[in-house]
C-alpha cells in the first residue's frame, strides 16, 4: 500500500486535461463501448459494435413510424422514456420537429439531443430507382489503410527464425455504403509474421442490398445474422453482462455486412430476406473456411482433426498447415411475423464441418464428427409497458436450451429487469451467442436481477445481482459449481462538464484447488472484487479530462490474497478549426498475481481498439495524434509503451520479448468522399 500510494501522488502531479470530440456522437460511442465489454474479462473486438451504432447514424430511425421494438434497442433510453414517447405520439400526433423531444415527459436534454442524432423526422428521397451513375455520385465510399509495429522483436522473428513473413501487420479495407440501400466493400490483412502473399492472409468482401417490396435483403460474401435472443441464430460477437445493465439483445438485428477483420464469427455465402406485410423470411447459406487443429489417434495410429483454432494467426509452417482445413456448411432459416407489440419468430439450422479436398498428408477425418441441428421459437411482447420476451432451443441431441426476460418500468424513477436462463450441460451453438455469464452458451443455469434508480435529476445508481451454476465439469471446475456476481455503479452528472462515477463489483465462484494441495481434486471459493473511482471533466469544448483509480482485491482457492491497482490520466486535445487532434494517457499500476489481474480499454486509431491486460508492477502510455491532411483525409499515429521493471522477459513461447520493455507503434491513412 505504501508504494502504491507514492504511485498515486506522483500521478497526481499531472495536471494535463483531456478534451471532449466536438463531434458528440464520436465520443460517446467510444464510452459506450467501453461500457459494453470492460466487464467481460476477455479482449474481444469491439469494431462490429462501432459499426453498429455508426449504422444508427447513417440510418437513421423513421420517429413517427418506429416501434417499442425498434426505439428498445437504443439502450441510452430507459423504458420508461420509451413509454413516454409512445404516448406523446398518441396524444399529440406525428413530431414535426426533432426538438419536440425535449417536450416528452422524462427526457432531459442530453438523452434529447442523443436521440436526435438517431431518427428522422420525414423520410428519404427513394433511391430504389437510381440508375448506376447517381448510385456511385450519391454513395459514400472509405479507404482505410493501417501498418502496425511492435518495437521488440519476439522469439519468433530471431534466430532460428520460425515466423514466415514480416513483423508488420497490414490492414486494408475499402467500403461502399448508400444509404441504408446498397454495401458493397472489401478487405485484405495479415497479422505480424504472417506472409501478405498476392492480397493478404485474410480476405474479407461483401455486398448487401436492401429493398423496399417482396425482396428485403440480398447479401452475398460476408454477413452477419442476429435474431431473436441469439439462442439458436446469432453471429454478433457480443451479448453478454455489462456496466449497461439492462442490455440483453443485439444492437442491430437481421442481416447485416460483415465489416470486421476477425477471422471468424460470421458466415461467408448467401443470404435472402423476404417479407409480406407482417411476415418476414430469411435464408441463409455459408461455406466458410476454418483453421483446425491435430490430434494423434493412437489406436489407429494417425493424425485427425481435432478442434478448431480461432486465433486467426497462420505464422509458422505448422500454423500455416492447418489454415482453411475444414469448411463449415451452415444453412438457417428464420421466419418471424410481427405487429404492433408482439414479435414471434421461429427457427432452424444445420452446422456441419467438413474436410477439404485439398488437405496435406491425406488428412480425411474429423476426430468429433460436428453435425449440428437446432430448432428455436423466440418471441417479445409488450403487455402495457412490460416487455416480456423469450426464446427457447432444442438440438438433435436432444440438449434444450431456454432464455426469459421481463423489463418493468416499476415507476418514473426505477426500471427493473429479470433474466432466467437454463443451458442445459450438452447444448452448443456455434453460430448463437445469447446473454450469458461465460463464453460460450451451455452448461449454464442462472437468475439475472437489475436495477436503475434515478433518485434525482443527475444522479443514477445502476445495480445488477446475479447467481449461476454448472450442471458438470467446467473451465477450471472439476464438478459442478456455484457462482455469484454482485455489481453497483454509481453516476453524478454534476453538470454537462463534470462527471463522477464510484463502482463496485464482486464475482464468487468455485474452482480447482492446486493438485499439490491434495491427492485428489477438490474445488474451493475464490473471490474478486472491484472498486472503481472516475471523473470525467470537460474543460472547455477543445479539452477535456479523465482520471480513473481501480483496485482489485482477489482470494485464491487456497486462501491466499492478492491486490492489483491502477491509476490513469487521459487527454483528448483538439482544438477547434485545427487539424491537428491528441489523445493521450499514463498509466500506473501495481499487481501482486494474475488472480488480480485487470483489464483496461484503450483508445486507438478509427476501427481498431485495444484492450490491454495488466499485470505486474509498472506503467502503460500511449499517444495518438491525428492529422487531417485536407478535408476527407485523416493519418493518425499510435505510439504505445509498457515498462515492467521486475520482468527480464514478456510473454511466452515464440511470443516471448527480451527486457522489461514492451511498445507499438501504428499508423493509419484514412479518406472519405
Amino acid at each position: 500500500m505504501k508504494k502504491f500510494s507514492i504511485l498515486l501522488v506522483l500521478s497526481l502531479l499531472v495536471k494535463y486535461s483531456c478534451a471532449q470530440s466536438k463531434d458528440l456522437p464520436h465520443q460517446w460511442i467510444f464510452q459506450n463501448i467501453q461500457h459494453l465489454l470492460e466487464t467481460q474479462g476477455t479482449v474481444l473486438d469491439p469494431a462490429d459494435i462501432e459499426i453498429s451504432i455508426n449504422d444508427w447514424l447513417n440510418e437513421p430511425l423513421l420517429l413517427n413510424k418506429a416501434s417499442a421494438f425498434e426505439l428498445a434497442k437504443f439502450f441510452f433510453l430507459n423504458p420508461q422514456q420509451v413509454k413516454n414517447l409512445g404516448k406523446h405520439l398518441e396524444k399529440f400526433g406525428p413530431f414535426l420537429d426533432k426538438y419536440e423531444l425535449q417536450s416528452i415527459e422524462g427526457f432531459d436534454e442530453q438523452t434529447a439531443q442523443l436521440l436526435s442524432y438517431f431518427v428522422q423526422i420525414e423520410e428519404r428521397k427513394a433511391i430504389d430507382y437510381y440508375s448506376l451513375a447517381e448510385i456511385l455520385e450519391n454513395g459514400k465510399q472509405e479507404v482505410i489503410i493501417g501498418c502496425e509495429q511492435a518495437f521488440q522483436e519476439s522469439k519468433g522473428f530471431q534466430n532460428p527464425k520460425q515466423f514466415v513473413g514480416s513483423n508488420q501487420r497490414i490492414a486494408l479495407r475499402y467500403r461502399f455504403a448508400l444509404a441504408n440501400k446498397l454495401y458493397f466493400g472489401f478487405s485484405a490483412e495479415k497479422d505480424a509474421g504472417e506472409k501478405w502473399g498476392l492480397f493478404g492472409d485474410f480476405q474479407g468482401f461483401h455486398l448487401l442490398y436492401k429493398g423496399h417490396g417482396l425482396l428485403q435483403t440480398l447479401a452475398i460474401g460476408d454477413y452477419q445474422a442476429n435474431f431473436g435472443k441469439g439462442l439458436n441464430i446469432g453471429s454478433a460477437m457480443f451479448n453478454g453482462k455489462s456496466a449497461l445493465v439492462f442490455q440483453n439483445q443485439y444492437l442491430n438485428e437481421g442481416i447485416r455486412p460483415y465489416r470486421s477483420l476477425n477471422e471468424s464469427g460470421f458466415f461467408r455465402g448467401v443470404a435472402l430476406a423476404f417479407k409480406k406485410k407482417h411476415f418476414t423470411l430469411n435464408l441463409m447459406g455459408s461455406l466458410l473456411p476454418q483453421t483446425a487443429g491435430l490430434q494423434f489417434d493412437s489406436l489407429l495410429q494417425e493424425e485427425k482433426f481435432g478442434s478448431i483454432v480461432a486465433s486467426g494467426l497462420h505464422r509458422t509452417n505448422a500454423e500455416l498447415a492447418k489454415k482453411n482445413s475444414l469448411i463449415n456448411s451452415y444453412f438457417g432459416i428464420h421466419g418471424m411475423y410481427q405487429k404492433r407489440k408482439l414479435q414471434i419468430g421461429l427457427s432452424y439450422s444445420k452446422q456441419e464441418n467438413i474436410s477439404s479436398q485439398n488437405i496435406e498428408n491425406g488428412l480425411k477425418n474429423w476426430q468429433y464428427p460436428f453435425i449440428n441441428c437446432h430448432w428455436g421459437l423466440a418471441a417479445n411482447y409488450y403487455l402495457q409497458n412490460i416487455l416480456l420476451g423469450t426464446e427457447f432451443s432444442v438440438m438433435e441431441n436432444g440438449a434444450k436450451a431456454i432464455f426469459a426476460s421481463i423489463l418493468i418500468p416499476l415507476h418514473a424513477k426505477l426500471d427493473a429487469m429479470f433474466i432466467g436462463r437454463n443451458y442445459e450441460k450438452g447444448y452448443e451453438n456455434n453460430y448463437g451467442n445469447a446473454w450469458s455469464a461465460s463464453s460460450s452458451i451451455g452448461n449454464e443455469t442462472g437468475n439475472y436481477l437489475a436495477f436503475s434508480f434515478r433518485p434525482k435529476k443527475y444522479h443514477q445508481i445502476d445495480f445488477y445481482y446475479d447467481i449461476f451454476k454448472s450442471s458438470g465439469p467446467s473451465y477450471q471446475a472439476a464438478y459442478a459449481k456455484v457462482s455469484y456476481d454482485y455489481f453497483v455503479h454509481y453516476t453524478w452528472m454534476q453538470s454537462k462538464t463534470f462527471q463522477i462515477e464510484l463502482r463496485l463489483r464482486q464475482l464468487e465462484t468455485e474452482k480447482n484447488t492446486p493438485l499439490e494441495t491434495s491427492q485428489v481434486k477438490t474445488m474451493a471459493p475464490e473471490t474478486r472484487s472491484q472498486f472503481r473511482f472516475q471523473v470525467n471533466f470537460s474543460i472547455n469544448k477543445n479539452l477535456t479530462y479523465q482520471l480513473r483509480a481501480e483496485k482489485i482485491l482477489a482470494q485464491k482457492t487456497v486462501g491466499l490474497k492478492y491486490e492489483g491497482q491502477l491509476i490513469f490520466h487521459d487527454i483528448n486535445f483538439h482544438p477547434k478549426g485545427e487539424k491537428f487532434s491528441l489523445h493521450a494517457r499514463f498509466c500506473l499500476f501495481q499487481v501482486a498475481d494474475f488472480s488480480a489481474r485487470l483489464y483496461m480499454q484503450e483508445s486507438d486509431v478509427m476501427y481498431n481498439y485495444a484492450q490491454s491486460l495488466i499485470n505486474g508492477n509498472g506503467y502503460r502510455t500511449y499517444l495518438i495524434v491525428g492529422y487531417r491532411l485536407f478535408k476527407n483525409a485523416l493519418l493518425q499515429l499510435k505510439i504505445g509503451q509498457s515498462y515492467l521493471p521486475e520482468k527480464t522477459e514478456i510473454g511466452s513461447g515464440i511470443d516471448q520479448t527480451k527486457g522489461p520493455f514492451q511498445g507499438e507503434g501504428k499508423i493509419q491513412f484514412y479518406y472519405k468522399w
